[in-house]
């Protein structure tokens, strides 16, 4: 596997790029910070399912991001967390609609 492409390259430079600590989106999706320190260290790579929900968790988090068009703030997880849970069945490029309509009939 090429290093570039490995998620201990990966998530961390997703992470960064949306201003997320790596505590906090590990707090959200309920696995241990140590278990991404050990794959960023390249001690051990993380399992496909925690790869899979990190990787999930950037994609959303960065469509919200982007659906508000403003950097969020990720710092509090349980918050995130929480609001993750009510907006599983929001269809996010929906919600950046709506936005774009309030803000362009202001």
């Amino acid at each position: 596997m090429l290093t570039a492409l490995s998620n201990g390259v990966l998530i961390p430079r997703k992470l960064a790029e949306l201003g997320i600590a790596a505590k906090a989106a590990c707090k959200i999706i309920g696995i241990p910070p140590s278990r991404l320190n050990l794959c960023v260290s390249g001690i051990q790579d993380l399992s496909p399912q925690d790869a899979a929900k990190l990787h999930g968790l950037c994609h959303r988090l960065a469509a919200i991001q982007n659906a508000f068009q403003v950097p969020l703030d990720f710092s509090n997880a349980d918050k995130w967390s929480a609001l993750l849970e009510h907006l599983q069945d929001v269809d996010i490029d929906a919600l950046a609609s709506a936005i774009e309509r309030i803000f362009n009939r202001s």
